[in-house]
């Protein structure tokens, strides 16, 4: 697969998922290790990201968050990628899925360090031969506004850096 087919497939979900993860900030009591989303409703509404691909492609997208049930979603303006977030019980960490007609991820996290949410695991990509680890790290600047960073892993067990990003919510 080329790396920019591959980049045009993660640019969405990826940023997306800036947008939802930095919702589950630090609060006064241990936001994701009890599943609570009161701390998250910030970041209902609407959000603009920006950033840079491996390629070095500028990218920009605007996404709206919702809360459905016990998840909360974030779609895309085009419809092209949906990413949920969930507390689950039986396992006492976050997880995050992300799907789009060209792959899907799951990955997990047990909560903030600081600043800092750090989720793990795999994505998919349609077409190719297997998942791929993946690594996404969001910092908190403040309320309205958040850094992203994700990564592919290699096979040396060392992260490549896919893209960065910066999410700022709509006023």
């Amino acid at each position: 697969m080329r790396p920019t087919t591959l980049i045009s497939w993660f640019v969405q979900p990826v940023a997306s998922f800036a947008a939802v993860v930095i919702a589950l900030a630090p609060s006064a009591t241990l936001a994701g290790s009890s599943g609570n989303f009161a701390p998250m409703r910030f970041m209902l509404g609407a959000w603009t990201c920006s950033g840079k691909a491996l390629d070095g492609s500028a990218f920009s997208l605007t996404q709206t968050t919702t809360m459905s049930g016990d998840r909360m979603v974030t779609r895309d303006s085009e419809g092209k990628s949906t990413t949920a977030i969930f507390w689950d019980s039986a396992k006492q960490q976050w997880v995050q899925t992300s799907e789009s007609a060209q792959g899907s991820s799951t990955q997990t996290s047990s909560g903030w360090t600081g600043t800092s949410l750090v989720f793990t695991g795999t994505i998919t990509i349609a077409g190719a031969p297997g998942a791929v680890g993946y690594r996404s790290t969001t910092v908190k600047v403040n309320d309205t506004q958040t850094q992203q960073l994700d990564e592919l892993a290699k096979p040396d067990g060392s992260w490549l850096t896919f893209d960065s990003a910066v999410c700022t919510k709509k006023t």
